[in-house]
């Protein structure tokens, strides 16, 4: 009664007659090979038998590979298909595992320029306070004033009590922009990714030190007019160029009204300009003088920007210098010039 419903209980004559062939799904190409001759002959299409549907034949073809599966010919598992079925698997859950992260880090970034949004309108709340009570002791003192010699005493008074608003309010404008503010960081980056810091170029003959210089605004409102000095490498006798680099004066392109870059809050890092021909190099002969200590080496730039608020005020500035260094982590901060203003 189970063998009813079960396709592999209906056996064809082959599969009947040759229950070998059938068993590896031999027979069925052989009597329809069989029957395609004798098609053409009885007419074309018109006396062809009707092909199965094709749920029915993917149905036969599963069945087929599963009996071929767990009754092959080698004995054993086809270990080929398994891998398959189980590196698509292990690629389906990394690709999950992503999308979860990166909605993960969405939701992290949405909610914090939610909160700086909220901030922001605060203090621009209390700004506006501030200046409607200073605007309020103005008017004041105009009436007083109008008033004549006798309240000279109250008019100084609310002159007194204007002066402290307005410093008031200055003073919160200031504090509100410095809060608020674009600050662009700067930090070395590989050049090459997964190369040593240090690389010997077979071509040129020479070292090659495979670093860039990114920079990222980690303030909260973006930086504009941005002007970038291109960064230099300083080398040389270990004093003397440590006190050339100590008493380091940017000097910036020259732009008309302060055209330069924009840097959104927490985008992705910028890879910085160099002043030589790509990556710091040295020869040999430096390179080895910079290991024994007698000379070293630094990277030395600066990045000159502005904010979007009003009124403007003179640009901000971010000041960078880095060392390389022959023992210990490679890079480091040269120690004496290094900030942002």
């Amino acid at each position: 009664m189970a063998d009813d419903h079960n396709p592999a209980s209906y056996k064809t004559d082959a599969e009947k007659t040759n229950p070998e062939e059938a068993k590896h799904g031999f027979s069925e190409s052989k009597a329809r090979a069989a029957q395609q001759p004798g098609s053409e002959n009885n007419g074309g299409d018109s006396n062809r038998s009707p092909k199965p549907t094709i749920l029915i034949r993917l149905w036969h073809a599963l069945w087929r590979k599963r009996m071929l599966l767990h009754h092959g010919g080698s004995g054993g598992p086809h270990w080929a298909e398994i891998s398959v079925v189980i590196l698509t698997g292990g690629i389906l859950v990394v690709g999950v595992i992503q999308a979860i992260i990166y909605w993960e880090q969405a939701q992290v970034m949405e909610r914090s320029l939610e909160q700086n949004q909220q901030s922001i309108i605060l203090n621009m709340g209390q700004v506006a306070i501030a200046g409607r009570n200073a605007t309020t002791a103005e008017k004041t003192l105009g009436e007083i004033q109008k008033g004549g010699p006798d309240t000279h005493t109250l008019a100084e008074s609310t002159s007194r009590a204007a002066n402290i608003a307005a410093a008031a309010l200055a003073n919160t404008q200031a504090q509100f922009r410095t809060g608020e503010r674009p600050r662009i960081a700067v930090a070395p980056a590989l050049g090459i990714e997964g190369s040593p810091v240090i690389v010997t170029d077979p071509v040129r003959k020479d070292i090659m030190w495979n670093i860039v210089i990114q920079a990222v605004n980690v303030g909260r409102t973006p930086a504009v007019s941005a002007i970038v000095m291109p960064y230099e490498l300083r080398k040389g006798p270990y004093q003397k160029t440590a006190d050339e680099v100590r008493h380091f004066v940017p000097v910036y392109p020259k732009h008309t009204d302060r055209e330069g870059g924009f840097m959104a809050p927490n985008q992705s890092p910028m890879v910085l300009a160099t002043a030589g021909a790509g990556t710091p190099r040295f020869t040999t002969e430096e390179f080895a003088k910079i290991q024994s200590g007698e000379w070293t080496a630094y990277i030395v730039g600066a990045i000159e920007y502005t904010d979007t608020f009003s009124p403007k005020i003179p640009p901000y500035e971010t000041i960078y210098c880095f060392q390389y260094h022959p023992v210990g982590m490679p890079v480091g901060d040269c120690g004496f010039i290094s900030v942002i203003k």
